[in-house]
């Protein structure tokens, strides 16, 4: 019975970390209100995440 809870428990552990998602990689271009374009690209999966703009 032991062993049957542990290999469950190991088992769920293990497949949390397939739902992870990475970003879309698409770029994306924002106008500022003092008229200039902004392009970002955004990094990471659902856990973490940031944009990188395209000058860096």
């Amino acid at each position: 019975m032991k062993r049957k809870s542990l290999i469950a428990i190991l088992s769920l552990f293990f497949t949390l970390n397939l739902f992870a998602v990475p970003a879309d990689k698409t770029p994306i271009t924002i106008k500022q209100p003092n008229g200039k374009t902004l392009t970002f690209i955004l990094q990471g999966d659902e856990r973490i995440s940031w944009a990188v703009t395209l000058d860096n």
